[in-house]
């Protein structure tokens, strides 16, 4: 980012005014303006900028976040901000009853940039949206007449400043480019990864002696190369290739060079066309749908790839053959290969042969078939027109339409399809009228919320006829009326949305060019929640507990789980927490993408400040859109019905209540404990499912993990180690994330004070300290002073050993409630909660509370192995880089696994 001086400068060259100055710097300090979120169908979220240092928000990761993608990596744009402060356009209304009038709104744009050489706004829309408004609302958006979209209104507002005001359309928009970033991102980041060097000699070797080789012919024959290695030398721009033509994961397309002019210069001759010199032949033009005679036997050009071209004989072998640019070229050369005629090339239509194939039916293509083999019988010379049960003439006919469409198309074939277009009459028998009200029946009585069935709104629309002398239509015609229309829209229409979303067509894409479970392992993964269908029981008073949520992390590649938390508490931010910190823990890494969708667990600044210290961009599911998060939805269903579904106590009895007797009520049969159950789970999870075929893949989730990670890359430098670091970093914090230092009191949180020797320095006194509590335990929490960690305890250590954040949060409010009914203060203290907590009289629902959260702590124990502060003065200090900018953090000392462990089991044994 600028600095003010860097700024000024850059001000001061582009001749701004003092207000339009004003007006840069009142952004720049501003936050956003507004949080986005997910609605009508738009995927919404936050991506960790590297240039920015902080989390730049989006609407729609079909259109805004593409376009981050090319703003993060434009060398032009040195600072971009999301949703900056509304400005107010005006402009005139040129149309209709309302014309001249003028129209005044306060308007938020989606990007605010400053580039080196302008500064202004940037508002991005989808191309249907935009033709959309331009008809509805022409003065505010239109199209110039070199094509690109404009707001005049935005304009003229940006022009006093001295600004541009530019319109994005998706149309506009590479989708190809920002896959790839997506799939080199994890090394354009990391400025210290390097690839092998005796590995990227040969690469550069390969790369030089065969320009246009594809990544899939280099991995196989540069020796001790892995993929990490290729994407390295590419994001560090030692190897060439254009992120713009083609998806880099698709390695058998994907055609690198040792730099630009190479590949321009390779392009540039694969484009023009090839005329042998010196020769009578005729001329050849090198493009697919090309027909060429091979040794008197004709040939279609197919493909031509950088370094290959492939074709297919036209006799009834079909025969399919690849050869090298090169030998082409000369067999091109020496006469092997010849045209039809002349005018062949002249009269190429490749658009005319997809339309004709488009066109075709199945039946279509079984008689072309059919006719294809005779034809090409007769052309070799193997039989005669005679020798079949067509007519002589018959045959010929299609020997001549045959080569017809070889002259005129360069395809044979498409003359043998049945030319079935013009035949009967397609005219309608319904009038006009009679088909306007028909649909005016269908859209307002039929699909509305009466839910009227057909009979009923068809003798609406007989007497309607009859009333305005309208000629009549069948049932018949007026049933096949109503099926024409989208079974999702009409069940939309006649019992709302979430009734239709059985109906809802699968979102198989992002993108057409973008794969939906993204191009390689630990690209997407899902996390959500759901309550398991099985009662659990106290381990030690054999209570019954009811029902626990679990949550899951999944890679949306592979479908592997990645990580899982469970736990009787409904989902919150420390299941969030409590699952990312599992996955570090068993993999040292995160997923790029993480997909949730929108409930408030997953819109906690706790969670988006760990995705946004790590990287991780977060993308926002619409609402009540499960099908956007089918991975986990299905994995749901499958745990259930493989496994929950088997074990003693399930619920699924449940669905019929009434039929329910005490002797087979799962309450009563229930017998897992949450330990034992969690270990079973784990069992499943890790090891039965994953070594299951899946239906989507053809093979194991393992197995597919595995081949992602050799084929794209282990990316070793994503590591994330599982050290005091990390976990700081999966604690909360509060709302303004710091405290201020009380002499003789410490730092204040949740009305519970906690004190630390360091608190002692008169020069710590009365400042604000970054702070993080354990949501496990109330007794301790943890301050940022003077460049480290120090481990604070509360001066009611006794009584708040082992309180979960739930169980103060529900004794916090019975104190209240108490309070009320007896009119007295509102403000509970430290010392009311912690007698409180210590008496008996606490609510059944507190009580629970306490043996739900006795009965997690194994699970605790098991995800935070490894990890524990010793010292009660001294904790992990080079945890929240950005905490606090004025001190420097030094670097944490490795500890081995077996300190960890036993520190582990100290700090958690009051569980």
């Amino acid at each position: 980012m600028l600095t003010d001086h860097e700024l000024s400068q850059l001000c001061k060259h582009l001749g701004f005014s003092e207000k339009a100055i004003a007006v840069i710097k009142y952004i720049r300090s501003s936050d956003p303006s507004r949080r986005v979120r997910s609605a009508s169908g738009n995927v919404s979220g936050g991506y960790s900028s590297h240039k920015m240092g902080f989390t730049i928000q989006f609407e729609s990761h079909k259109n805004e976040l593409p376009y981050i993608h090319q703003t993060e990596h434009n060398a032009d744009v040195l600072e971009y901000y999301d949703q900056p402060p509304f400005i107010k356009l005006s402009y005139t209304l040129q149309k209709g009853e309302r014309a001249g009038r003028q129209v005044a709104f306060n308007y938020t744009p989606d990007f605010f940039l400053i580039k080196k050489d302008s500064v202004g706004w940037v508002e991005c829309k989808m191309e249907e949206e935009l033709l959309k408004l331009a008809e509805e609302h022409p003065e505010r958006y239109l199209r110039d007449e070199d094509g690109q979209w404009r707001c005049p209104p935005g304009e003229e507002y940006a022009k006093q400043f001295g600004f541009f005001f530019q319109v994005v359309s998706s149309a506009s928009i590479n989708i190809i480019y920002s896959r790839n970033i997506v799939y080199l991102e994890d090394y354009l980041r990391d400025g210290n990864c390097s690839a092998n060097q005796r590995a990227a000699t040969r690469i550069l070797s390969l790369v030089a002696e065969e320009p246009g080789i594809t990544v899939e012919e280099l991995r196989q024959r540069a020796d001790q190369a892995s993929s990490d290695d290729i994407n390295i030398l590419i994001a560090k721009e030692l190897l060439y290739f254009d992120l713009y033509s083609a998806p880099l994961a698709d390695q058998k397309n994907a055609h690198l060079y040792c730099d630009k002019e190479t590949a321009d210069a390779y392009s540039i001759m694969l484009e023009q066309p090839f005329c042998p010199p010196n020769r009578d032949t005729n001329a050849i033009v090198v493009a697919p749908e090309t027909t060429v005679l091979w040794d008197n036997k004709p040939w279609t050009i197919v493909n031509i790839g950088e370094s290959k071209i492939t074709l297919i004989s036209e006799d009834e072998k079909q025969s399919v053959t690849e050869l090298r640019l090169e030998r082409f070229y000369n067999l091109i050369a020496h006469g092997s290969f010849t045209g039809l005629k002349n005018n062949v090339q002249d009269a190429l239509d490749v658009e005319k042969v997809r339309e004709l194939f488009t066109g075709a039916r199945r039946e279509d293509f079984k008689v072309a078939n059919y006719r294809q083999a005779i034809v090409m019988s007769v052309l070799r010379k193997e039989s005669s027109a005679g020798d079949f049960k067509e007519t002589e003439r018959t045959v010929w006919g299609w020997v001549g339409s045959y080569r017809k469409a070889l002259n005129l198309y360069g395809n044979g074939y498409v003359g043998l399809l049945p030319k079935t277009k013009g035949r009967g009459n397609r005219t309608s028998r319904v009038r006009d009228d009679t088909l306007k009200l028909i649909r005016e029946f269908i859209e307002n009585d039929y699909q509305s919320l009466k839910q009227e069935n057909k009979a009923t709104v068809y003798g609406k629309f007989l007497d309607k006829c009859e009333a305005e002398h309208v000629p009549e239509a069948s049932y018949k015609f007026f049933i096949g009326e109503i099926n024409k229309y989208s079974a999702y829209e009409e069940t939309k229409k006649r019992k709302g949305r979430k009734a239709a979303n059985n109906l809802k067509p699968w979102f198989w894409d992002l993108e057409w060019s973008t794969p939906r479970h993204g191009d390689r392992p630990w690209e997407i993964g899902h996390i959500d929640h759901t309550q398991l269908e099985i009662e659990l029981i106290h381990s030690q008073t054999k209570k019954n507990l009811g029902r626990p949520w679990v949550t899951f992390l999944t890679d949306a590649y592979s479908r592997r789980i990645l990580a899982m938390f469970i736990t009787f508490d409904k989902p919150s931010y420390r299941s969030c927490m409590m699952t990312l910190r599992e996955c570090v823990r068993k993999h040292n890494r995160l997923p790029q993408i993480v997909v949730c969708d929108g409930g408030s667990d997953f819109r906690s600044i706790y969670f988006e400040t760990l995705l946004a210290r790590y990287e991780c961009t977060r993308k926002t599911r619409p609402w009540s859109e499960p099908r956007f998060g089918s991975t986990c939805e299905r994995l749901f269903g499958t745990v259930h019905t493989q496994f929950i579904h088997n074990l003693t106590g399930n619920t699924q009895i449940m669905k019929n209540v009434r039929q329910v007797s005490k002797s087979v009520n799962p309450k009563e049969l229930a017998v897992w404990t949450l330990e034992s159950f969690y270990d079973l789970l784990c069992q499943w999870c890790y090891n039965y499912y994953d070594m299951q075929e899946h239906p989507a893949l053809g093979q194991t989730p393992r197995e597919a993990y595995s081949s992602g990670l050799v084929m794209h890359g282990a990316r070793a430098n994503t590591h994330i180690p599982y050290d005091e670091d990390f976990i700081m970093f999966t604690l909360p914090t509060t709302p303004r994330g710091n405290a201020k230092v009380q002499p003789n009191s410490g730092i204040k949180i949740r009305n519970i004070f906690y004190w630390a020797k360091a608190f002692q320095d008169p020069e710590v006194e009365n400042i604000l300290v970054p702070i993080r509590y354990d949501p496990f335990d109330a007794s301790i929490a943890y301050a940022y002073v003077k460049g480290r960690w120090v481990h604070c305890v509360s001066d009611f250590r006794q009584d708040f050993k082992g309180r979960s954040e739930r169980e103060i949060q529900l004794a916090s409010k019975e104190l209240h409630q108490r309070n009320r009914r007896h009119g007295q203060q509102f403000n509970i203290t430290q010392k009311q909660l912690a007698v409180f907590l210590r008496t008996a009289d606490a609510q059944e629902e507190i009580l629970m509370q306490r043996l739900h959260d006795s009965e997690v702590k194994s699970v605790l124990g098991t995800i935070n192995s490894g990890q524990i502060y010793e010292d009660t003065d001294k904790v992990p200090h080079n945890l929240v880089q950005g905490l606090n900018d004025n001190h420097s953090i030094p670097n944490l000392e490795t500890k081995t696994s077996s300190q960890r462990s036993e520190r582990n089991l100290k700090m958690y044994e009051d569980y």
